[in-house]
């Protein structure tokens, strides 16, 4: 099994049906295409937004969860390294079962001067 883990690269963002619900984009991935080419299955963690804290996890996690998998190749793709993330523990959000790590903001300090007030700029640079 070839496992990939990474940000939005990995998740495929860019490619063609991304955004169709439900994303038909799976065989336009770099994870496919690889997969396929090594006669091998495949896990994409990837994830849009993603920092390299929940990238680690989500590979952690994954080989935790699935001891039985003979994963025989792994690629990981590291996000800009001022990506950063902080909890939101929004409770309405538990009712709608959403994942505790969708739970998360991911966001990047380098983006901060884009932010449209001067409150929020204020809070994230805080």
């Amino acid at each position: 099994m070839l496992l990939t883990a990474g940000c939005s690269f990995v998740w495929g963002d860019e490619l063609d049906g991304f955004d169709l619900d439900p994303p038909n984009h799976w065989k336009h991935t770099f994870t496919h295409i690889l997969a396929d080419k090594l006669g091998v299955s495949y896990a994409n963690l990837g994830l849009c937004g993603a920092c390299n804290d929940q990238i680690f996890r989500k590979v952690v996690d994954f080989l935790h969860n699935n001891p039985d998998e003979n994963i025989t190749h792994m690629v990981v793709l590291w996000s800009a390294w001022q990506r950063d993330e902080w909890v939101e523990y929004q409770p309405a959000r538990r009712s709608l079962q959403i994942k505790r790590e969708h739970d998360v903001t991911q966001f990047s300090s380098l983006r901060t001067s884009n932010l449209y007030t001067k409150k929020i700029k204020e809070i994230v640079d805080d």
